[in-house]
């Protein structure tokens, strides 16, 4: 299976690209970025968000959840009723988004119309376009083969910085360099950003352990509105490919061809990969984490919801 594009050195989006992606972000009629808060007034600014922690007036009481400060247990209900509560507060702040862009090795690869790292680009520009027209603070982290970070704030150079990170060329890299794990960067969000962010993650999400994850996934959940969105190659999900691939491993330096034209070869690795997305779809929605999957073959449109626009 090869690159769709031999010029690995380009841009992946132009200035007419852009132009596009904000133009559609803006005609987005409902919201696309969910902020858990309750409001009082319709102003930006006047928002009052469950912000776990020091607050400004005290909501409701709710059961205890791993990852509440002590300070925050009600210990005088807890000494009537023997059961740990958490006192929620709440106070006025803006919103804020945080994405999260994965441009690692698995990323630069398609087999139809564009790299996994092109989509994701569309996506996570359309959504920092579309909390800038509304006002939403962006915040950012890009997987390279370094971490780049973009602290939330609601300037013009946010978006800038996002076009020139998410527009670079994105050529191969080899799998055998070493690789920033999602894990880690999802673990370092638990302390980066404000707690009520809605946080946006774009990856294939090749290298997730759910049993690794498991807690963080679930601290970020309780802290955030979180949302995983999945971008696969259709060769990646069903095997429909009439001839033989070559395999090549480099952490063993050997290389050796499969036919997948073979049928069985087929129908096991296509059920293989329908279980596998099962398992994953369920790991996030049992953690509160909204799951989306979607496809290099499909457009941008497509992809965050063309009944959205007005």
């Amino acid at each position: 299976m090869s690159r769709i594009s031999s010029d690995v050195h380009k841009e992946l989006m132009s200035a007419d690209d852009l132009k596009s992606i904000r133009s559609y972000a803006e005609s987005i009629a409902i919201p696309l970025i969910n902020i858990e808060h309750k409001v009082d007034a319709l102003k930006i600014g006047e928002n009052l968000s469950n912000y776990r922690g020091q607050g400004m007036e005290f909501d409701e009481n709710r059961a205890y959840q791993i990852g509440d400060h002590q300070r925050q247990i009600n210990w005088r209900l807890y000494a009537k009723t023997q059961s740990l509560y958490s006192k929620v507060y709440t106070e006025e702040r803006k919103p804020e988004a945080f994405i999260v862009v994965d441009r690692r090795a698995t990323m630069r690869f398609a087999t139809q119309k564009q790299l996994k790292v092109t989509l994701a680009a569309k996506i996570g520009l359309c959504y920092a376009y579309y909390a800038q027209y509304h006002s939403i603070n962006i915040g950012a982290c890009i997987i390279n083969k370094e971490l780049h970070w973009l602290p939330e704030n609601n300037q013009g150079n946010a978006i800038h910085w996002l076009e020139n990170q998410l527009s670079a060329p994105a050529p191969p890299l080899a799998f055998s360099t070493e690789q920033i794990s999602l894990h880690s960067v999802l673990s370092q969000l638990l302390f980066r950003i404000k707690p009520g962010s809605h946080v946006i993650i774009l990856s294939d999400f090749l290298d997730i352990n759910t049993n690794t994850s498991d807690s963080t996934i679930s601290q970020l959940a309780h802290k955030h509105s979180v949302e995983a969105i999945q971008i696969l190659d259709p060769a990646e999900s069903q095997l429909t490919i009439s001839e033989y691939v070559k395999i090549v491993d480099e952490a063993e330096h050997a290389q050796f061809s499969i036919d997948v034209s073979d049928k069985s070869i087929q129908e096991e690795f296509n059920a293989q990969q329908a279980q596998k997305q099962i398992e994953l779809h369920d790991f996030f929605t049992n953690r509160g984490v909204r799951h989306s999957l979607h496809m290099t073959s499909k457009e941008l449109s497509e992809c965050i919801g063309g009944a959205y626009a007005r």
